[in-house]
């Protein structure tokens, strides 16, 4: 019986040791934490130093600009766009003025908008692009923002180098401005 009274006393004892620590008590020191040194980095890549590959930034190359019609912008000084769609079928050219940022059409003052175009390999060829009415838009002939004409030298004609012979927007004028189309930056 005497081992049982030993005994009874001690478990007492850890018990109690156990509701003291569970109830706020004192807790155990941590144990000590290994320091770290700093330490020189050589030719290590961005990946190998801990920082995020080329491939998971966010920062990206920009893109060419997005046009509202799929065409090709064509940046006019400060004021203004052309953005060009072509038809391949039928070797019609539409040119759409925008606004500086591309986005919005602009009507402009003009009967015609003269383009010089040059299918790869191929010769040049003048190419009056006649300001058209539009209902919807509010456009007429003489104050539009779309202007279109067909040559046949960009009948079955994907890609071309053109010159914007002249066009003035804004009270500005623009001439020999070179583009190509598709863009090809």
């Amino acid at each position: 019986m005497r081992a049982i009274r030993v005994c009874a006393p001690a478990t007492a004892l850890v018990f109690a040791a156990g509701l003291t620590a569970a109830c706020g008590g004192s807790e155990p020191a941590p144990a000590p934490v290994e320091k770290i040194q700093p330490t020189t980095v050589g030719e290590m890549s961005p990946e190998e130093a801990g920082g995020m590959s080329a491939a998971d930034s966010s920062m990206k190359e920009p893109e060419a600009p997005k046009s509202p019609h799929g065409g090709t912008l064509v940046k006019l000084g400060t004021v203004a766009q052309l953005e060009f769609v072509h038809d391949p079928s039928s070797g019609l050219l539409t040119a759409y003025v925008l606004d500086a940022a591309g986005a919005a059409v602009t009507r402009i003052p003009a009967k015609a908008i003269a383009v010089e175009v040059t299918p790869g390999g191929g010769t040049a060829t003048a190419v009056s692009l006649a300001s058209t009415a539009n209902g919807l838009t509010g456009d007429t002939v003489g104050n539009s923002s779309q202007f279109g004409g067909t040559a046949a030298a960009l009948k079955g004609v994907t890609a071309f180098t053109g010159v914007i012979k002249e066009v003035v927007i804004g009270g500005e004028t623009f001439k020999d401005i070179k583009f190509g189309y598709p863009f090809n930056g």
